[in-house]
């Protein structure tokens, strides 16, 4: 690649991975067709830049990264199953180098790619109805008819995308100043609003977890800013219980009416069960990578036929390809290497983000904790969208950036 030609091949590879990020949302397709153009410029990146590719192999959370695949795959060859089922894991890894390489050629302006998908959501919920063929009268947000166009079937994954780009947009508003600040704020209030019509519970109480954490942690420098800002939190979530239409969402009424009844909840302890029963046969290595609908189908198979397993578990589902539990998931599917590894590589990113060595690392780690909360009901990690996000954003956040952290904020 000549010099000439260089600053071209930065804008081309930092617009389709942008692109990747924005169809996120609601394009899974055209995730598929930037990742082909991204696999190709990155191979172009890596021949023509030798250096980053020798520190893309000495990167301590690529090389987790790299072990889990190992292991996964090592899981599909001891329980005989198809190995084209470690493409999930392959896309991961890809993802991954796509989120670093985009990080060496932005540097410090890295975290401009937290704007991406927040901008993206607003965009979509304004122009989608009129041209889907929907039609103008959609624009009220708070309509029941929007609301079934954008949070069925995948409300929980959607809920998910706005939880974490709600703590992360807000995280970085609050370290920088001017007129950013004021957009960041507006692009958290509606991810946040957003949250809230998804009714996805998982996602808000990990949201509200780490945003409570990340509020104490700061408290201890800037405890007035912090008080007035829980007071107006408080203000607002006063006002959403009793005086807001969001008052009748799932996420709120259930706060009120509690667990007990709650047949979605109810539903997840024989899926449990099943994951903790498979992992008990194969507690070294699990019964194999992505696998965990074929073991929940010849389960529910011995649960339709047996009155007394019925009795113990009244509410199941007919069909799930995962565990709806993050731990458990990967303990049925890849046993404790498989779990012990994906967590430590998941703890390494959330490390890299108390080491500020990288402008995005802190709002990443959030995003990861957060994520990590919500997949205890709802594990996501196989769906092209949440995968996309989180290990793009891994990959921004472990490459190593030159200056400071401070200044890259002042920018």
């Amino acid at each position: 690649m000549t010099a000439q030609a260089y600053p071209y091949f930065i804008i081309l590879y930092i617009i389709v991975f942008s692109l990747m990020l924005g169809f996120c949302v609601f394009f899974r397709h055209g995730v598929e067709h930037c990742r082909y153009i991204l696999l190709v410029l990155s191979f172009f990146f890596f021949i023509t830049n030798k250096k980053y590719l020798k520190g893309l192999l000495t990167s301590h959370t690529f090389l987790l990264l790299i072990s889990f695949f190992l292991i996964a795959l090592t899981s599909l060859i001891f329980n005989s199953l198809p190995l084209s089922r470690i493409d999930e894991a392959g896309n991961w890894i890809i993802v991954f180098i796509f989120g670093y390489i985009a990080s060496i050629l932005t540097q410090n302006n890295n975290i401009k790619f937290i704007y991406i998908i927040p901008i993206t959501l607003i965009i979509t919920i304004i122009l989608f109805p009129g041209f889907s063929g929907a039609g103008w009268s959609h624009l009220n947000i708070l309509s029941t008819e929007r609301l079934n166009l954008y949070f069925q079937g995948r409300a929980n994954h959607l809920g998910l995308i706005c939880a974490i780009f709600a703590f992360s947009t807000i995280y970085v508003g609050a370290l920088i100043r001017g007129r950013t600040r004021i957009i960041l704020f507006f692009l958290s209030g509606i991810c946040v609003f957003l949250l809230f019509r998804t009714a996805s519970r998982a996602s808000f109480l990990g949201t509200a977890i780490v945003f409570s954490g990340w509020l104490i942690w700061k408290a201890q420098k800037m405890p007035k800013k912090i008080a007035i800002s829980l007071f107006f939190a408080g203000l607002c979530s006063i006002s959403i219980l009793f005086y807001s239409p969001l008052k009748e969402t799932r996420t709120l009424r259930y706060v009120t009416t509690g667990l007990s009844r709650d047949i979605s909840v109810l539903q997840r302890f024989f899926t449990w069960n099943v994951a903790y029963t498979n992992f008990a046969q194969r507690p070294l290595i699990g019964k194999g990578f992505d696998s965990f609908a074929d073991q929940y189908k010849e389960e529910i198979q011995k649960y339709k036929n047996d009155p007394a397993y019925r009795e113990k578990f009244p509410h199941t589902i007919q069909s799930t390809n995962n565990a709806h539990n993050f731990f458990l998931h990967f303990l049925s599917e890849t046993g404790i290497m498989g779990l012990v590894v994906i967590l430590w590589f998941w703890a390494a990113v959330v490390l890299k983000g108390f080491q500020h060595h990288n402008p995005i690392s802190p709002p990443v780690a959030g995003m990861f904790l957060i994520s990590l909360i919500a997949f205890q009901m709802n594990m996501s990690m196989y769906g092209s969208q949440i995968s996309t996000i989180l290990f793009a954003f891994a990959g921004l956040s472990s490459c190593p950036i030159t200056d400071e952290y401070e200044v890259a904020l002042k920018k």
